[in-house]
């Protein structure tokens, strides 16, 4: 069993320059961080970090995501699969950090590490009596059907506090602890504790003076390398939670820490950048004390505002705002006015696990007589979603509870409130990437689409106006494209990029201006579809299309629009030059399947090149009454600007598979992608 590590990070704080030597095409860099040995930085001392993976006989430095000084040193051992730091972070530094390699094969993944005043111990250090002499940070792993036992001294009346960290720095394995005495007797054990998003902690005050053992499993008796733990015994106070769990920069703010036998003041500074921060509870003897996260945000923050027992006492909860709320006792209920529009969907969504805080949601909407008019039927999830559309204007009442009347320090929420807007989400399938000088990358980018199927123009920002792409559309109705970005000219062997990946779409399509081309729709070039009089139409089962050949003056974007009658939808798909560039075409109805009664349908912007083209239409079985095909110019803009939609690609999911599954990936990793430059 050997000690090993992860690292969760609070900021995307630096660009370095890293030497890199690889694949010209590679997805990522040979790179990689398996363990971290300690666990954790201790603030204001230096930390010898043991990094084990492979790639690493060029590593120079690291990437850390906090303000750190890190030095390459030469230890017994070091290499390909091993390399030796020396790290020293500011005293005042306290929760989580991430960290990345940087050596001339590239960037490696990102590991989770505590900032931590308990001293570490490597498992593989503690004597063969298992007994760990003071307070202390046990960093260990787990092998399969193993449990790990370790004993510490204890005075009577002494307060032992067991935090089992795993999942929380990115580690599979999903711990259970239980505490005994020194006769044998079970005093404690926890197993997916209440807002520490699968981890386990248990805290007690010892009967007697004695020797106690805490033992540290798997639930599912798994073990492995990805299996590690960072096991914190230290004698002080837990704390459940820090609240409110968003404060806005720029100013101070006052923070209550709640736990079983805690409710002090903390106060933030005005400074604290804009991010996730970590707070410390009160410290035990011998150091340790709970580690605990806050947003920090630009903008205006809500927090619950007791008395708001009732609908007479119901704070205004304003559509875009999101408010942090808690359950201070058994039995509490919050209520929060809310004011509807007519046809939009409104969504409150509440988050518990996410934010750290136990409990789960039942929410419910009423209106002015206190009916129901929609809840959120009870469910065990720790995100829970209510949604409804209202048929006019007017006042409703959001009621908020824990699923099973639960209360109490660890017990909080965060409602997000807002209407339903059409729009798209992106996600990328890599959160590193890596190329040779002028060299290409090829990187997957997903939509998830809300209400919304046009396409999505990608584009790539920290590359210049220069860098070169292709494939970076995702046609309409389709969700996914492979990208290819070609670096420009000036990237040297040794940059480290920080790229973000836009994507843009528009809402409506615009205007119509001068036709260029207009067809009969009987007149394809080629094709099976039926002629029938006036319109085309199927004539058999399977594929049916039509191509137009056609000759535009000079390559632009375009609008197509096309004509036709339709009862039903019978939605078709649209492709130029043999290549898909709208999935969703005729997706309207008319009312009837009567040529007379056809209309036309702006199918949006389509990028043609100069001269000949061929456009196919096609659709796998019936297909509607298609008359006429025009291909036009954009009409000039006027004022109003085009309403569209930007999103920026999410490394959530790519960095989700590095760290162990984990659950709540740390939001502040988000929106960075790396691109490292090597020969």
């Amino acid at each position: 069993m050997n000690g090993r590590r992860g690292f969760h990070p609070p900021w995307w704080v630096v660009l370095l320059l890293v030497a890199t030597a690889s694949s010209a095409s590679a997805q990522s860099s040979a790179v990689l961080v398996h363990d971290i040995s300690p666990g954790g930085l201790v603030p204001g001392t230096v930390t010898r970090l043991t990094v084990k993976g492979a790639a690493l006989e060029t590593a120079r430095s690291l990437w850390t995501s906090i303000p750190a000084t890190v030095k390459r040193v030469v230890s017994s051992g070091d290499g390909a699969s091993q390399a030796t730091f020396d790290v020293t972070v500011p005293a005042t530094s306290v929760g989580r950090a991430a960290i990345r390699v940087v050596a001339d094969a590239g960037l490696s993944n990102v590991r989770l590490v505590l900032l931590d005043a308990l001293p570490g111990i490597d498992e593989s250090r503690v004597g063969e009596d298992r007994v760990v002499s003071r307070a202390a940070a046990v960093d260990g792993t787990l092998e399969a059907a193993a449990t790990d036992r370790f004993s510490i001294r204890l005075k009577k009346g002494q307060r032992l506090t067991v935090d089992a960290w795993a999942r929380r720095l990115g580690s599979s394995l999903d711990p259970a602890i239980r505490l005994t005495g020194p006769d044998g007797g079970s005093l404690a054990s926890a197993d997916d504790s209440p807002g520490l998003a699968g981890d386990a902690m248990v805290s007690t005050v010892v009967p007697a003076a004695g020797l106690y053992t805490v033992a540290i499993t798997d639930v599912s008796r798994r073990g492995g390398a990805g299996f590690f733990y960072r096991l914190r015994l230290g004698h002080f106070e837990p704390v459940a939670m820090a609240f409110p769990f968003r404060v806005r920069a720029g100013r101070t703010s006052q923070l209550q820490l709640l736990g079983p036998r805690v409710a002090q003041t903390l106060s933030l500074s005005a400074s604290t950048p804009v991010g996730m921060t970590w707070v410390g509870g009160p410290a035990g003897s011998g150091g340790g004390r709970s580690l605990l996260p806050v947003q920090v945000v630009a903008g205006d923050v809500l927090v619950e505002r007791e008395p708001n027992g009732s609908r007479q006492q119901a704070m205004a909860l304003p559509v875009g705002g999101r408010i942090s709320g808690r359950f201070g006792e058994t039995g509490d209920r919050d209520w929060y006015r809310i004011s509807l529009k007519k046809g939009r969907k409104l969504q409150v969504v509440g988050n518990t696990a996410s934010i750290g805080a136990a409990g789960r949601l039942y929410m419910r909407l009423v209106d002015a007589e206190g009916r129901t008019m929609v809840e959120v039927p009870p469910s065990v999830t720790t995100r829970t979603m209510l949604e409804h559309t209202t048929g006019s204007d007017r006042d409703a009442w959001l009621v908020v509870e824990e699923l099973q009347r639960r209360g109490g320090p660890s017990f909080g929420y965060q409602l997000e409130c807002r209407f339903a807007e059409r729009g798209f989400s992106l996600s990328a399938a890599s959160e590193r990437l890596h190329a040779k000088p002028g060299g290409k990358v090829t990187l997957k980018v997903t939509a998830t689409r809300r209400d919304f199927k046009g396409a999505i123009k990608l584009g790539v920002e920290g590359l210049g106006p220069d860098v070169e792409l292709a494939g970076e559309s995702i046609p309409s109705g389709k969700n996914e494209t492979t990208m290819t970005i070609t670096l420009p000219g000036g990237r040297k062997s040794g940059d480290l990029i920080g790229l973000k990946i836009i994507g843009e779409g528009l809402l409506e399509p615009p205007a119509e201006g001068v036709a260029v081309v207009e067809r009969s729709s009987l007149e394809y070039n080629r094709g099976d579809l039926g002629k029938y009089e006036g319109f085309i139409s199927d004539k058999k089962g399977g594929l049916n299309y039509a191509e137009y050949d056609v000759e535009l003056p000079e390559a632009g974007e375009y609008l197509v629009l096309l004509k036709y009658a339709a009862m039903t939808a019978r939605v078709a798909a649209m492709k130029l030059n043999g290549q898909t560039v709208n999935s969703g075409i005729m997706s309207k109805t008319t009312g009837s399947w009567d040529p007379k009664t056809a209309q036309w349908f702006n199918e949006g912007l389509v990028k043609f090149p100069q001269g000949k083209s061929v456009l196919r239409l096609e659709k796998n079985g019936v297909f509607s009454h298609l008359t006429t095909i025009r291909i036009a110019r954009q009409a000039p803009r006027k004022k109003a600007p085009v309403k569209s939609i930007r999103a920026s690609a999410s490394v959530l999911n790519a960095l989700r598979s590095g760290l162990g599954g984990m659950t709540f990936v740390p939001q502040e990793l988000d929106g960075t992608l790396f691109l490292s430059v090597g020969k």
